[in-house]
């Protein structure tokens, strides 16, 4: 079955959720193009060994996972607080 929504503030709190999910998505996106530039243009900088012998590609892409992660995080709180904020109704 689909349920519809039509209290106002549920679907208010679902855009605000979707443009900072975008907001988020957008600067994720931004950092791996650069990630992604770098290794296109410049590889000699990625294969360089950094911090413990491991080379900067290992190292940029394990910090892409961690920023991925902390990004989901913070949407989810920021989407939890939005969600209390209105008075945590329910949909479903």
């Amino acid at each position: 079955l689909v349920q519809v929504v039509t209290d106002v503030t549920i679907i208010t709190v679902f855009a605000a959720d979707a443009r900072w999910g975008l907001r988020l998505f957008f600067l994720y996106l931004f950092l791996y193009a650069g990630f992604i530039g770098v290794n296109a243009l410049a590889p000699e900088v990625m294969s360089h060994p950094w911090w413990g012998g491991v080379n900067v590609a290992i190292w940029s892409g394990m910090g892409l996972i961690a920023v991925a992660f902390g990004l989901a995080v913070l949407y989810l709180y920021h989407a939890e607080d939005d969600h209390h904020e209105q008075g945590g109704s329910q949909v479903g």
